[in-house]
């Protein structure tokens, strides 16, 4: 296996070839964020094509992704172990070798008895990739150089979100089958396992062979952890809620649904965009702050308003302002800590668990209250994020004032 380098008489071509790989690892690091978006981004969309393909209800449908949800909760507790042993290549050629097999398998088997297992299958593969990949780039970067890479993790996965859904809705009224866009997301996992086959990746602590003490974490890092599990709990109550709103409960149609979805990840990849530069600024735990309040008020505007364009408009915005959450926090909570890559695998399994129980909780309560309550349940997460982050962002402060004193 190349280690990224080349001999040769100096150090002429051994340092471009460590440039490439740095390059081409980071770069499959943000598809692992990208080919999991492309999964998420469609529950709005695809469920109501899922219910409609098999004949049954939409909150069916609906809470048929759970199983996918599942898997990515599983994946992201292996990751809590996995990595103790496996080295980040090992785990992202295995990761994404049975993740191609079970989008594939999709299509092939097509029935209504073999989604679970195959939502569960590929939901855990993926998130266990996704996390390789968050541990790679906090591996390779630290300070505000970890937090910008992040960030542009959120920027590729909202760009995955901007594009799949509506690509997936225009090929599919075109004849193609409800599944064309879990082939595509094949076609571009297949890259990530190309690089993960040649590239040279950060070691772990384990195979560093460092000592890991055990020290309690401070509570900033748990409330960080509840924060992030509330704000996924959040975002997917959107992901699925606010396009069947829009296309059934306002009779707007599917694709003004799509689209609706489209603007919030372009909101996100502007705002993180933007996000990026301030923190040339300004200190990432005050950006923090700013978003999580104005997100919560302009999360209200979903299930305030009953028109189609106004809906896209507030979905922007809620975009532009959301950008950063999961990042800032995992990049605010990681720094509180000696070992970072323990801290990381362990925020993303809480924000797994959010995501897991959004299809199934948020189904049983709109077939209970309607549509409507789903958006309004969403701004009561985002409030509940608020203030624990918040509350995680006091108690850092507290807790560095008494180190110092």
């Amino acid at each position: 296996m190349s280690d990224g380098t080349v001999i040769s008489s100096g150090n002429t071509t051994r340092l471009p070839m460590r440039q490439l790989n740095l390059v081409l690892v980071v770069l499959s690091c943000f598809l692992t964020y990208a080919v999991l978006s492309g999964l998420v981004s469609q529950i709005g969309t695809l469920s109501a094509l899922i219910a409609d393909q098999f004949s049954r209800p939409l909150t069916q449908a609906t809470a048929k992704f759970s199983w996918l949800s599942a898997g990515i909760t599983l994946g992201s507790l292996l990751s809590l172990i996995a990595f103790e042993y496996l080295s980040l290549r090992k785990a992202l050629f295995l990761c994404y070798g049975v993740f191609i097999v079970g989008l594939l398998a999709i299509g092939v088997m097509n029935s209504w008895a073999s989604l679970a297992a195959l939502f569960l299958v590929i939901g855990a593969s993926g998130s266990l990739g996704l996390n390789t990949g968050a541990v790679t780039l906090s591996l390779s970067f630290s300070g505000r150089q970890q937090a910008a890479a992040l960030l542009v993790t959120d920027i590729f996965f909202a760009g995955a979100g901007i594009i799949v859904a509506p690509v997936s809705v225009a090929l599919i009224n075109n004849g193609a089958p409800w599944y064309v866009s879990f082939w595509l997301l094949a076609a571009a996992s297949a890259v990530i396992l190309v690089i993960a086959v040649f590239g040279k990746y950060p070691l772990t602590a384990r195979e560093r062979q460092e000592p890991l003490r055990k020290r309690f974490w401070p509570i900033s890092v748990y409330l960080s952890a509840l924060g992030l599990a509330l704000y996924l709990c959040a975002q997917i109550t959107i992901m699925i809620w606010l396009p069947n709103f829009i296309d059934t409960g306002l009779n707007a149609g599917m694709d003004m649904g799509a689209m609706t979805v489209s603007r919030y990840w372009t909101g996100m990849v502007i705002g993180q965009i933007i996000l990026v530069i301030l923190l040339l600024k300004c200190p990432a735990r005050y950006l923090l702050f700013g978003i999580l309040v104005i997100s919560v008020f302009v999360s209200c505007g979903l299930w305030l308003s009953d028109a189609p364009p106004s809906l896209a408009l507030i979905s922007l915005g809620l975009g532009l302002f959301n950008a950063g959450i999961l990042k800032l926090t995992i990049s605010f909570a990681s720094g509180l800590v000696e070992h970072p890559q323990r801290v990381v695998t362990f925020l993303l399994f809480c924000a797994a668990c959010g995501q897991t129980i959004s299809p199934m909780v948020s189904s049983s309560l709109v077939d209970t209250f309607g549509m409507r309550f789903g958006l309004q349940l969403a701004s009561g997460l985002y409030f509940l994020t608020a203030v624990t982050l918040i509350c995680a962002l006091i108690f850092s402060s507290h807790h560095k004032k008494e180190g110092n004193s």
